[in-house]
């Protein structure tokens, strides 16, 4: 009786992960839907010329020291920014066409 159930329960257990549930799944929610806020900004500069990096590996404590952030807020990531220097050396931007990246039948 209960196998069909466990087995139903095991397909979902991926889209629960998602739903934020207390402090811990509050936080993951808020460090992972970052990343939409970031790609937003990051296009936007790139429409006005500005070029982005985003950066992980960094001590949250110390950006959240500097930029006067309360204490226990996520900062998921930093994004610097800034203009290219006229001399700057940028390889060529290429893309494999898209009969090599979709397959039809």
């Amino acid at each position: 009786m209960w196998s069909p159930f466990v087995a139903f329960a095991a397909l979902l257990r991926p889209t629960l992960s998602l739903i934020p549930i207390g402090h811990l799944g509050g936080r993951q929610w808020a460090a992972r839907n970052a990343i939409f806020a970031a790609q937003t900004l990051m296009l936007g500069a790139a429409a006005k010329g500005i070029d982005t990096c985003p950066m992980e590996g960094f001590s949250a404590s110390q950006v959240a020291r500097l930029l006067n952030i309360p204490r226990g807020a996520v900062i998921p990531l930093v994004i610097a920014l800034g203009y290219r220097s006229d001399d700057a050396r940028i390889e060529t931007r290429w893309r494999n066409p898209v009969s090599e990246l979709v397959v039809s039948h």
